[in-house]
């Protein structure tokens, strides 16, 4: 498979298809999911802390217009 770093986005469907191996009617045989689930993981993203409730409430505070209005 080529680098993650290519510019996906402006390839044509047939030139995707050929350089990730899929058949776009058939898609992945279970093999080859395994295969790239074992070499990538599992695609999801970890979820982001949430900011502090009290750092929120003081950053509400931290404005210029706050500021000059005071």
């Amino acid at each position: 498979m080529e680098s993650q770093k290519s510019d996906w986005h402006n390839r044509s469907e047939e030139a995707l298809t050929t350089s990730l191996h899929v058949d776009v009617k058939r898609g992945l045989d279970k093999a080859e999911v395994q295969r790239r689930l074992d070499q990538y993981g599992p695609n999801h993203l970890t979820p982001r802390r949430g900011k502090n409730p009290l750092r929120l409430l003081l950053e509400q505070f931290n404005q210029p217009l706050v500021y000059i209005l005071s």
